[in-house]
């Protein structure tokens, strides 16, 4: 089972031990917690819930990166350049990989946001430099506010109207 609460405090029992609440709501929660024992043993992994983006928001994204790709090339040439250059922009975290050339096509197909650096003769042998990126749901939450801000920021220095972008992103 995999319950969302609220921390609500902590205490300590008559024997010394840690009790801690947390609140629950819906009808779901309450009908797993009926199926706890009492005294019977459970481990807990506790996290911080973060709060996801939606696939509307998503959309929204990748619509507003549309829109500077069409305003800036007067339609759609490379909406995946300009995203690393975002990317860059927003200096959101990457992995340089140093790959023979044959394990290229590995990469690629693992790393669907990458950029060729260089090509380079390592011990004689043919390499690539590839710089690489997670997919936004790996984004922790400064990295994916910093990439909007990049984005909405960029999308109005070429003209882009961004009000409409601002409220739903």
């Amino acid at each position: 089972m995999k319950l969302v609460g609220v921390y609500k405090r902590k205490v300590t029992d008559e024997d010394n031990n840690l009790e801690v609440t947390f609140s629950f709501q819906g009808y779901d929660s309450k009908r797993d917690c009926e199926e706890l024992e009492k005294e019977k043993k459970y481990t807990l992994e506790i996290n911080e819930l973060k709060s996801k983006r939606t696939g509307l928001q998503n959309r929204y994204f990748w619509k507003l990166v549309d829109e500077i790709d069409i305003k800036i090339n007067g339609h759609r040439k490379n909406k995946m350049n300009l995203y690393i250059q975002l990317l860059e922009m927003a200096d959101v975290k990457s992995t340089y990989l140093q790959v023979l050339e044959e394990a290229l096509e590995i990469v690629t197909n693992n790393f669907r946001t990458y950029k060729i650096i260089e090509h380079r003769i390592v011990n004689g042998k043919d390499t690539v430099m590839v710089k690489v990126w997670d997919g936004q749901s790996k984004f922790n939450t400064t990295e994916m506010a910093s990439l909007i801000d990049v984005t909405l920021d960029y999308a109005e220095q070429v003209g882009v109207p961004t009000a409409f972008y601002r409220e739903v992103l």
